[in-house]
């Protein structure tokens, strides 16, 4: 009777353990098909994204948990990498910088604010540390020297704070009706 218990308990961890793998999976496939799919939209400027394929790990966030969303992430700007053929350009290196920190900043703010501040504050919280990783990234890729007297990247730093506001909102919309849709599935 104990060794059947126990056979029950392994098989219903392998099971979780499965369940797990391939909603993550479905998870970072829909975020790779969201971030392919938006890179040939028209942007106002070369660098300037929604990014759309954030609305996924601010679902798996709210749902699952932030390791599941930095795992997706990871996947999505390595794979999506791969898809453009961006590997460890540039490009590559803001967005994978961006996407994580943007994916831990979202996580603090869940588990510090969250219900006080909505998915779509926390949206927002994660679109300005996106654009300030990616400035601070970029200003280390291509001024390596600090020089004080330059400053023609930072003079971005309200532009991209100004984007990255409507952005924020519009991914949390569309994440937060995701997650009211999903919730029962959960």
């Amino acid at each position: 009777m104990s060794q059947t218990l126990t056979q029950l308990q392994s098989n219903q961890v392998a099971r979780f353990s499965s369940r797990k793998v391939v909603q993550l999976g479905v998870f970072t496939a829909l975020a790779l098909m969201i971030h392919v799919l938006e890179a040939p939209l028209p942007r106002p400027l070369p660098w300037l994204k929604l990014g759309l394929s954030n609305i996924i790990p601010l679902v798996l966030i709210h749902l699952m948990g932030v390791g599941e969303a930095l795992v997706v992430t990871f996947l999505r700007t390595l794979l999506g990498a791969f898809i453009l053929g961006s590997f460890l350009s540039p490009g590559f290196i803001l967005s994978f910088c961006g996407g994580l920190m943007s994916t831990l900043m979202m996580g603090l703010a869940y588990r510090s604010l969250y219900p006080k501040l909505t998915l779509i504050g926390i949206s927002v919280s994660g679109a300005l540390i996106h654009n300030i990783t990616q400035l601070l990234i970029a200003y280390w890729l291509f001024f390596q020297t600090l020089h004080l007297g330059d400053l023609s990247l930072i003079m971005l730093l309200p532009l991209l704070i100004t984007s990255a506001i409507p952005a924020g909102i519009l991914v949390g919309y569309l994440g937060s009706a995701v997650c009211l849709r999903l919730k029962e599935d959960f």
